[in-house]
């Protein structure tokens, strides 16, 4: 009995002559001719659906599509291609076939083609039925729940495929005409697309998809919301949270078109009819909360559409006050509290302009923002939440406020803001009813306020009459005791609020001068020797304690002598010193010393510091400081620190750029004038020629007096500070050469007053590398000096100089005892010449000599001239 061989995969897979029906019927269309036997086309698309099983071959695809959108074409025309059409629809809701694995790279362009053109004939389509069964095609294709098969195309390929292909734009134009028995079908295609890949959500966004859908809410549509159930209202958000969070770059929707007015109307038509109103419909709170939260989504992507005009905004504002004349009525259920937040933030969101201000007083906004700032909320009207509830609502009122405030800050003050900011401050000064948290945002609203008294004189006369600075003291002195990184950044503000109290309030000055001094010590002591309690210090605090010591101290005689009198300088030194503080923060404490220095009481101090690491002195702490800056700025040097480029001492490579580059004359100001602000050298050129020069005679005492050896500096500091003393040249001499850049075409006087100028710069260049060089080249003879004394030093003669005193000592003396000890020595030593010796050695004593030995009261005299390489240290008596 014979068994029958089955065929190859391939072709168990493939029927042989599907492709052959397909290119015939595709010879045949495209003939004049042969598009008039319908007949014969309908015989070869029935040869193809017999040999086609359950469903096509990816190969076939793109033949498929062809013949797809001519039947779609006829079929207005010749009723007998509806019945094939039906059919091949049907065929195409199943996944295409694989015949093998490379038909994913040989044919993946024939499923995006398919994608595409189905796209396509649901706009010729006119039957309903027929684009129900496209949109089934599409539903098939994108469907998740199918299980894995090698055979099927992948789901993954797929979607690459849909996103190649045009329709998502497509089906976003099939949007604006679609019969109302397919729009949910159409919805949940969109919402499975916009699910599957964010690549596909961008174009259907730049299609418009996103306002057709918020368009289709309106009673002009035919689906409105009175005549559709709110399962279509919670799809459409639902899509439209998809196509909102395809992008997390807030400037590819400066490219897109904000929302026209009609879309605005459809959104106010949701929230009046559904959630102000809601006579007629129930609407679940959960999709209220969430229609809520996409216009506030709105706002933030679209800031430029007309929501003032629209009526969006009072009604959101009338919403977040929950006004009696509407039937909707916040309760103490959590989705009310959650709506209760959104419309809380939705406030911060209206366009800052004077419309929005107008509405907000006109419905007493500030005062119901303060209201909900009161620690016993709970016994408000209709607000029965729990505690937890309402001290979130309390921080969250506190946000608003803070963003809120420069747009209505008079209704605000008007209604005592700041009374109840400091009532509050102050019972966490004696309680522990608020959190740590909530502090933080009530001290930066007091920040705030008080940055604003700068503009607004009424706001600093309200602050007068107020106990803010004694509160902001104790406060301060609180978080003190433990510096967690939350009362670090409280602590940050206060500081802030203080410095904006004080500096120009002399009295005041006087006033707290002692707990000025007393909070900068503490401060101090906290960043240099932290607790065990403390937290990493952040470099914001750091700073903001030095623009303190600065503000309220430096600036301040009285203040300024007793902060110098009490050894604080050495303080300010070690922070200066500290590794990992911020290159901002060493510009402020530098430039408080600078500051501080102008008072000769406080050289003294300067000069006798000591490093507590290394005891380095103040010297070569702020040459470091300069060497790590031009490293930083990439200023070329050589290995020993002298100047590399003597056209370009002192330039960075940015300010080179800047300085080079045919911009320069449209730039407004000089870049080296630039290079001075965001740098430390001309503070360390500032320190070094005030101690050096301005203050030589103290510095020289101090010297002198505590012995403290500056001038026993490195050679490379030594380098670095003949660069130092020239900075203000070397800085000139860089202007000069950027206005002779800029100014090609002066008189000739001018010209040769620049040339002049520029010219020097370069000689100064020359000068101080010259000094440079000379330093290091006598730095370099006096290396080799010492390097010779140590070779000398190193030579080991001390056994042989002992040797030849010991051999003295013998000849002089009278001791028996000793004299015998010394013959045991020497036969001792014989015997050790008589052995051979294989190790090369120094010789050092002379090739012939003469050993006398004292024996018994005999001398006797041995020559010794055969053994040449004997060791001095095997000879004892030599």
């Amino acid at each position: 009995m014979s068994i029958k061989k089955l065929p190859p995969p391939s072709e168990r897979c493939r029927p042989p002559d599907s492709n052959e029906s397909l290119l015939k019927f595709y010879d045949l269309i495209q003939q004049e001719e042969g598009r008039k036997l319908i007949q014969r086309q309908l015989q070869l698309l029935e040869k193809f659906f017999s040999a086609t099983q359950d469903s096509v071959m990816i190969s076939d695809l793109k033949l498929i599509s062809i013949v797809l959108r001519y039947l779609s074409l006829s079929v207005m025309n010749e009723k007998a291609y509806k019945e094939v059409l039906v059919k091949l629809l049907s065929l195409l809701k199943h996944v295409p076939k694989l015949s093998k694995s490379s038909d994913k790279l040989n044919h993946f362009d024939n499923l995006v083609h398919l994608f595409t053109s189905l796209g396509n004939i649901l706009h010729i389509l006119q039957d309903t039925t027929h684009r129900l069964l496209v949109l089934d095609i599409i539903d098939a294709l994108l469907r998740t729940s199918d299980p894995a098969c090698f055979e099927r195309v992948p789901l993954n390929m797929r979607v690459q495929c849909l996103e190649l292909s045009y329709l998502p734009e497509c089906l976003t134009d099939l949007l604006i005409v679609v019969q109302p028995e397919l729009i949910q079908q159409l919805l949940n295609i969109i919402l499975r697309i916009c699910v599957l890949s964010d690549h596909a959500c961008w174009p259907m966004i730049i299609a418009g998809a996103h306002e057709t859908l918020i368009l289709r809410l309106t009673p002009c549509s035919a689906t409105n919301i009175k005549t559709t159930s709110f399962t279509i209202l919670d799809q459409t958000l639902q899509i439209l949270w998809k196509l909102f969070s395809c992008t997390d770059k807030p400037e590819d929707w400066q490219h897109i078109n904000p929302l026209p007015n009609a879309a605005l109307t459809s959104l106010r038509y949701v929230l009046q009819e559904l959630i102000l109103t809601n006579k007629k419909f129930t609407i679940s709170k959960d999709s209220r909360n969430s229609f809520v939260s996409f216009i506030m989504k709105c706002m933030h992507i679209f800031p430029t559409s007309d929501w003032i005009s629209s009526g969006i905004v009072e009604d959101m504002v009338k919403l977040f006050l929950d006004e009696e004349e509407s039937s909707f009525i916040i309760t103490n259920d959590g989705e009310d509290f959650q709506l209760q937040k959104l419309t809380l933030f939705a406030l911060t969101l209206f366009p800052k302009t004077d419309l929005t201000l107008e509405i907000m007083k006109k419905y007493n906004v500030a005062v119901a923002l303060i209201q909900f700032l009161n620690p016993g909320m709970s016994s408000v009207s209709r607000k029965l939440w729990s505690s937890e509830q309402i001290w979130d609502l309390f921080e969250s009122t506190l946000s608003t406020i803070s963003d809120l405030f420069s747009l209505i800050h008079n209704c605000l003050i008007e209604n005592g803001l700041i009374n109840r900011l400091l009532l509050l401050l102050e019972i966490f000064c004696n309680t522990d009813l608020i959190t740590l948290n909530i502090v933080q945002n009530l001290i930066h609203l007091v920040h705030i306020v008080t940055l604003s008294s700068v503009d607004q004189p009424y706001i600093k006369e309200a602050l007068k009459i107020t106990n803010i600075t004694s509160l902001m003291f104790s406060l301060a002195e609180k978080l003190s005791v433990s510096m967690t990184t939350v009362s670090q950044n409280i602590l940050t503000h206060c500081l802030c609020i203080l410095v904006s109290l004080l500096q120009d309030d002399t009295e005041l000055l006087e006033t707290f001068s002692y707990q000025i001094l007393e909070r900068t010590i503490s401060l101090c002591d906290h960043i240099l020797k932290p607790s065990s309690n403390d937290f990493l210090l952040d470099n914001r605090l750091i700073l903001v304690v030095g623009n303190f010591i600065w503000k309220m101290i430096v600036w301040h005689k009285n203040n300024s002598l007793q902060f110098i009198k009490s050894g604080y300088i050495y303080d300010i030194l070690d922070i200066l010193e500290l590794s990992d503080i911020s290159l901002a923060t060493k510009h402020v404490y530098l430039s408080l010393l600078i500051d501080l220095c102008t008072n000769v009481e406080c050289v003294p101090y300067l000069v006798t510091w000591r490093n507590t690491r290394n005891s380095e002195s103040i010297l070569p702490t702020l040459v470091k400081l300069w060497r790590n800056e031009e490293i930083s700025f990439g200023v070329e040097r050589t290995k020993h620190g002298c100047l590399a480029d003597i056209e370009r001492p002192l330039m960075g490579e940015e300010q080179h750029k800047l300085t080079k580059s045919l911009d320069l004359l449209k730039l407004k100001s000089s870049p080296a004038i630039l290079d001075t602000v965001a740098s430390v050298r001309p503070k360390v050129f500032a320190l070094v020629q005030i101690m050096k020069h301005h203050n030589e005679d103290i510095t020289v005492l101090c010297e002198d007096l505590y012995r403290l050896g500056h001038n026993r500096v490195s050679k490379e500091d030594q380098i670095t500070l003949i660069l130092i003393d020239a900075y203000l040249v070397l800085k000139m001499g860089e202007i000069w050469s950027e206005c002779e850049q800029r100014n090609k075409n002066v008189t000739p006087l001018n010209k040769y007053i620049l040339t002049t100028l520029t010219s020097r710069y370069r000689d100064w260049s020359v000068f101080v590398k010259n000094k440079q060089l000379k330093l290091l080249n006598k730095d370099e003879e006096l290396k080799k000096e010492e390097d010779y004394y140590k070779l000398i030093k190193s030579c080991n003669l001390t056994s042989a100089l002992e040797a030849l005193r010991e051999i003295i000592h013998i000849t002089k003396t009278s001791n028996r005892q000793f004299l015998l000890k010394a013959k045991e020595k020497q036969r001792d030593a014989i015997k050790i010449v008589n052995q051979e010796v294989h190790s090369d050695v120094q010789i050092t004593y002379p090739n012939a000599i003469n050993i006398t030995t004292v024996s018994s009261g005999r001398e006797v005299i041995k020559k010794y001239n055969e053994k040449k390489n004997i060791c001095s240290k095997n000879l004892k008596y030599c």
